[in-house]
């Protein structure tokens, strides 16, 4: 189970730095992604939607985790909240017709 909580995080971790960076999403910087990726004229906030639900499911299994790994679990469930938010924040910004 750890294993797999490291690799979730991790995960995690890296599309919230790609994110934030405003870094274009490669093949290689994924982990065989459950739902492929849009690409061309179709609308991109459904790659941002599906992104969203995966941290939806990484933050509900981080908290269902009764250890607490020194702080670490906690602070990671808050960064993927602040992550989530941003992802949030760039739906919005989508809808109003944002470029």
């Amino acid at each position: 189970m750890i294993s797999n909580w490291k690799a979730a995080l991790g995960a995690a971790v890296l599309s919230l730095a790609t994110f934030g960076a405003g870094a274009a999403w490669t093949a290689s910087a994924q982990a065989r992604p459950a739902i492929p990726l849009v690409r061309g004229d179709e609308r991109g906030d459904r790659n941002l939607r599906v992104d969203r639900q995966r941290l939806e499911t990484i933050i509900d299994q981080l908290q269902r985790d009764p250890r607490d790994y020194g702080g670490h679990r906690e602070q990671a469930v808050d960064l993927l909240a602040q992550a989530r938010a941003q992802i949030d924040a760039g739906l919005a910004f989508e809808e109003r017709g944002g470029d």
